[in-house]
């Protein structure tokens, strides 16, 4: 009953007047440790209310008052209790309101680094010029520009506040978070060492439009090699979406090339992220040496994804889920057939210990179809499924896969870890393993990962197969 009263007194207050000053009559005995109050005159509410109130939680009405109104535009308000005279040993009392004038965002203004479109940062801490001033989003500001990627604060942002206008002041620097990786991996196959690698460049904001330039190219075998090139801009045209295009080029074994364009729109949110897009594939046959399951086919197909992401869920964990679905027409020769895929992805990283994490990984990933050809399976294998197998080793139209990583981070950043590697192969009636360790090195500008693996097939532990991963990451 007390916290609804003093909820409704507060309610009523902050946007129920309309005059420049509101009277609230308090009733309280003359003992300072305990305050009884009865709302009187001018109100809309018609049950009295004679509650023992300490002369503290007087105080809070009117901070909480004030705080509201700074909600709602009104900054400069003031808020007091007026004595006015001692009754019956009572004294009595009024809350005298002082709205203030009407304070908007009037303008903002960026000092340092200010090559990018200003609706970019408006976006992104959701301002809108000639919005009410909100004191609870300014203070969120400064926590808010720590997550973002490509500026940096080297002050705290401030408000001028003047008679003619209120302008929100930003101080930033341009973060550099460009990347490249070089790996180069060791597969000790039957007592002969092939060596393959892979080249990953991250461009952000080059050009100043908070872009995200991702361009791959691995070299897996001496007849097989993948090419991919993400572009990815937040805001597209002063909107809430980012526009992604990827485009990949598989090459396998000189047997088959594999070309997918994917455009799309995201809108993301705080805990949230949708996309819908379009996808366009297609497979040339280069040599089929007679099997009849590769074949020339092109595919269009409608994408939408979906992610649900939290750090530090219930105070324990961080949690990424991410659900991906394409239908389509698929048109082989003159046959079209009705296609569809769905992936799910799984993350956890679970402290077990002050230093020790425990990240868990799982994919469901799956294609629906008539006549799925072997050119559009799923290729499994390589650092990101399963370490101890070169990529694209197997293609399977079903699979299910568990990675399981213990790390130990002796710093901040650098960690050594064991891992376990599991997946089923559903249509070929597989099941695959494999399990090592590695260290990683965060040196401020560069990282240094090293992964030692070994496979399990067929239930047999192959030493001889066994993969080292070098990885080095540069950043700039």
């Amino acid at each position: 009953m007390f916290k609804k009263n003093i909820f409704l007194l507060i309610f009523f207050i902050s946007f129920s007047c309309k005059s420049k000053n509101t009277l609230l009559n308090l009733d309280s005995i003359i003992n300072i440790e305990n305050y009884r109050w009865v709302i009187t005159n001018n109100n809309p509410y018609t049950d009295e209310i004679n509650i023992p109130l300490k002369k503290y939680q007087v105080d809070s009405i009117c901070i909480s008052t004030a705080r509201n109104f700074e909600k709602i535009g009104f900054p400069f308000s003031i808020i007091e209790f007026k004595f006015d005279s001692i009754k019956n040993n009572f004294f009595h009392g009024h809350l005298t309101v002082e709205k203030g004038r009407l304070t908007k965002i009037d303008s903002i203004a960026i000092k340092g680094y200010n090559k990018f479109p200003k609706y970019l940062l408006k976006r992104f801490l959701n301002i809108k010029i000639g919005e009410k001033y909100n004191q609870k989003k300014i203070d969120q500001i400064n926590h808010k520009l720590e997550e973002n990627f490509n500026i940096e604060q080297y002050k705290e942002s401030s408000v001028l506040f003047n008679k003619s206008k209120t302008i929100l002041f930003f101080y930033l620097n341009k973060k550099y978070n460009n990347s490249f990786e070089g790996f180069i991996g060791l597969n000790n196959n039957n007592d002969e060492t092939n060596i393959y690698g892979k080249i990953n460049l991250n461009i952000s904001n080059s050009l100043n439009l908070w872009e995200s330039i991702n361009f791959k190219w691995n070299k897996i075998n001496d007849d097989s090699q993948e090419l991919s090139l993400y572009l990815k801009f937040p805001f597209f045209l002063n909107s809430n979406l980012s526009l992604i295009t990827n485009f990949n080029l598989l090459q396998f074994e000189n047997t088959y090339i594999n070309r997918k364009l994917v455009s799309s729109l995201e809108l993301v949110k705080k805990i949230y992220s949708v996309e819908l897009g379009y996808i366009d594939e297609r497979s040339n046959i280069i040599n089929n040496f007679g099997n009849n399951f590769i074949k020339d086919y092109k595919k269009k197909s409608i994408l939408f994804n979906s992610k649900i992401f939290k750090e530090n869920i219930f105070e324990l964990m961080n949690f990424v889920f991410t659900n991906k679905y394409n239908f389509g027409i698929k048109k082989i020769e003159d046959n079209n057939e009705f296609c569809q895929k769905l992936s799910q992805n799984l993350f956890l990283s679970i402290p077990v210990f002050s230093k020790i994490y425990l990240d868990i990984n799982y994919l469901n990933d799956f294609i629906i179809g008539e006549n799925i050809l072997d050119n559009e399976k799923i290729g499994i294998g390589g650092t990101d499924q399963m370490r101890g197998f070169l990529e694209n080793s197997f293609f399977s139209k079903h699979i299910n896969i568990l990675n399981l990583e213990n790390k130990y981070y002796f710093n901040n950043k650098s960690y050594v870890s064991f891992f376990f590697d599991h997946s089923k192969l559903f249509d070929l009636n597989l099941s695959l393993q494999s399990f090592g360790f590695g260290i990683g090195l965060d040196m401020k500008n560069d990282i240094f990962i090293i992964n030692y693996a070994i496979p399990k097939y067929e239930k047999r532990i192959e030493f001889n197969n066994s993969k080292i991963h070098f990885k080095y990451i540069l950043k700039f």
